[in-house]
């Protein structure tokens, strides 16, 4: 194993492309692994409870279409932008999910964030119902 030699781990704007839970955990692990004891890892994902956003309706799409039965998770999203060809994929995430996945990793939530995308892009928010999730999780020293 590499000497942990990291304070702090970023993984902005990207954990949720990856495509399956399995690999989301590795790079869970990897980045915990990476850290000096007190380090943190920090990272954002869309939150699937965001009103604003495709997580709600992907949910329904998801329970309505029995998309398990086709080897999907729930919160998964393919989209194409307008007047492009190319499909992607995303992943939609709840806090408790995010922070389960953490925890296993053996670090320790110092804190999950709302800030704002689509309304008051940027800003925190007080509403679990809007906004990214931010994640500060923390290896233990």
């Amino acid at each position: 194993m590499p000497e942990c030699t990291f304070d702090a781990v970023t993984f902005l704007y990207a954990f949720g492309h990856l495509p399956t839970h399995e690999e989301r955990q590795l790079a869970m692990d990897k980045m915990a692994r990476s850290l000096k004891p007190g380090g943190a890892v920090y990272l954002d994902v869309f939150n699937v409870e965001d009103e604003n956003e495709w997580g709600p309706r992907a949910l329904a799409t998801f329970d309505e279409l029995h998309l398990d039965e086709s080897g999907y998770e729930r919160g998964d999203v393919f989209y194409q932008k307008v007047g492009g060809k190319a499909i992607s994929f995303l992943h939609y995430f709840t806090e408790d999910a995010l922070k389960q996945m953490a925890e296993q990793s053996g670090l320790k939530v110092a804190w999950i964030k709302h800030i704002g995308y689509v309304h008051r892009s940027g800003e925190e928010l007080n509403d679990d119902t809007h906004g990214s999730l931010l994640l500060k999780a923390v290896l233990p020293e």
